[in-house]
């Protein structure tokens, strides 16, 4: 609770410095939380990081962690990804932007067998593609929402095939991502 607050309060105060130009396509770099939730055939709740970065105009590229924590057909779940996100503004005004956004990432699978003990693991490979917003909430806060559809290239888990725990041939997952973010620009 008390690091929850903490944070908060530094976003506050640091929100609160002016940023020369008020526009969104003027910044350039920015650190940011993020929060969501992944679903496939599983439900995840999802908890990371990024820093997103304007190279260009309307061009943003985001780089990014997320750690997802849930249930898979009554074992539990958890995925550590990393990866990338390139976005172009379509539509944008000064304090907003809409994007479509495509990616890759790699991501490290764990899933636990719900009769206990047993644990599979796998490191998938992921396209991703969808599409994002973005408005200023202050001189120097953003807040951001995507949607994104993904192929994982990988193994599958196959809970009931334990001690295996994958199958043996590689197949493509599809999942869907919602994330909401909070970005400090510097």
């Amino acid at each position: 609770m008390h690091t929850a607050s903490l944070v908060g309060a530094t976003f506050a105060l640091l929100s609160n410095t002016v940023c020369a130009d008020p526009t969104l396509g003027a910044r350039t770099f920015a650190l940011g939380l993020r929060g969501g939730a992944q679903l496939a055939d599983y439900r995840l709740g999802t908890v990371g990081g990024q820093l997103r970065v304007r190279p260009a105009d309307r061009v943003a590229l985001d780089l990014f962690t997320d750690h997802h924590i849930g249930d898979e057909r009554g074992g539990a779940r958890h995925d550590h990804e990393i990866g990338a996100t390139l976005q172009y503004d379509v539509l944008r005004g000064d304090r907003w932007a809409l994007h479509p956004l495509v990616g890759a990432c790699g991501i490290l699978a764990v899933s636990h067998a719900p009769q206990g003990g047993l644990t599979a693991t796998d490191v998938r490979f992921g396209l991703r593609g969808g599409v994002g917003f973005e408005t200023l909430l202050g001189d120097r806060l953003s807040l951001q929402l995507q949607a994104q559809a993904i192929a994982y290239i990988g193994h599958a888990f196959a809970p009931y095939a334990w001690p295996g725990g994958t199958e043996d041939r590689v197949s493509v997952q599809a999942a869907a991502q919602v994330h909401a973010a909070i970005n400090f620009w510097l």
